[in-house]
């Protein structure tokens, strides 16, 4: 782990480093009330006497003979963190033990005392591999976000970076021939969209081996010379389509001419793509976008 300076706060670690998160700012003490008063934010003030506008549910700090030791920051849930299928667990944000104090079981009482906020014996962690012995110590059930931007059970444990790169099974879907576009043979979006109907296709991530997204582009009607007016899915089938992404992750299609569907594991997006498909193939769920 990097030495940390004695000089930084907790909290101001946290910001700095790359390895761990905080999402706040400092602000001002005269506009403390205002943060508390009208905004969503709380104000945390740490061991400096500086004050940070932050968004998260928990804080939890312990000292040493009075010096401050250890920090964690969490939510009840993920939504400051990345969309995934496990949006719904809580999710610690930020875990920071000064050096000099590590081995000393505060990391260990500093998680023991946010599960038991929470109250839940699940939660998602996002750490690098260096540290998941130290989760693999507890009878909390552990999502690692590593596991699933690789394209893995995410229950499992992360392999290492050097391992992201794995064999991608880029057959298209069983049911409707649904083509998969592996991530070296990514075309772009299809121009020639006049009058040919959604198009849909299942495309790996650029950047996560296993990672896929559904992309779905819609038609163009061409109005004769003076133009193209997109067509649209209407509001009844995108609550359709809503309703088949919701078992798998917390997202929600567009309303747009183009959506994607991202943060899949192949077999998922194999799937999904197979049951969406006849609410897409099907004209009557289509309509002329009258938006512009």
């Amino acid at each position: 782990m990097v030495t940390d300076s004695p000089e930084k706060s907790l909290v101001q670690i946290l910001i700095d480093r790359s390895d761990t998160g905080f999402d706040g700012f400092p602000v001002d003490q005269s506009v403390v009330d205002h943060h508390r008063e009208s905004t969503t934010h709380d104000v945390y003030e740490d061991e400096y006497g500086q004050y940070f506008a932050h968004p998260h549910d928990f804080i939890s700090t312990r000292a040493v003979n009075g010096n401050p030791a250890g920090i964690l920051v969490g939510d009840v849930d993920g939504r400051n963190c990345m969309d995934h299928p496990h949006s719904d667990l809580p999710h610690p944000i930020g875990l920071f033990v000064r050096e000099e104090y590590r081995s000393q079981g505060i990391a260990t009482e500093l998680i023991h005392g946010y599960m038991d906020f929470v109250e839940s014996n699940r939660c998602v962690i996002d750490c690098d591999t260096a540290l998941v012995s130290l989760y693999e110590r507890f009878e909390y059930d552990m999502i690692y976000l590593q596991s699933y931007k690789r394209g893995m059970d995410p229950t499992t444990v992360p392999w290492p970076p050097e391992s992201r790169q794995v064999d991608v099974d880029a057959s298209n879907s069983p049911k409707h021939d649904i083509p998969f576009a592996k991530q070296d043979k990514l075309g772009s979006v299809p121009e020639k969209r006049l009058e040919s109907g959604v198009q849909i296709r299942i495309r790996q991530d650029q950047s996560v081996a296993q990672q896929c997204a559904i992309d779905i582009q819609m038609p163009y009607r061409d109005e004769g010379g003076s133009g193209y007016t997109s067509y649209v899915l209407t509001a009844e089938a995108i609550s359709k389509i809503d309703d088949v992404v919701s078992g798998y992750t917390s997202q929600s299609i567009g309303s747009g001419d183009f959506s994607s569907i991202g943060w899949l594991m192949p077999d998922d997006a194999r799937t999904i793509a197979d049951e969406i498909y006849p609410i897409l193939a099907d004209g009557s769920n289509l309509e002329l976008d009258d938006r512009l």
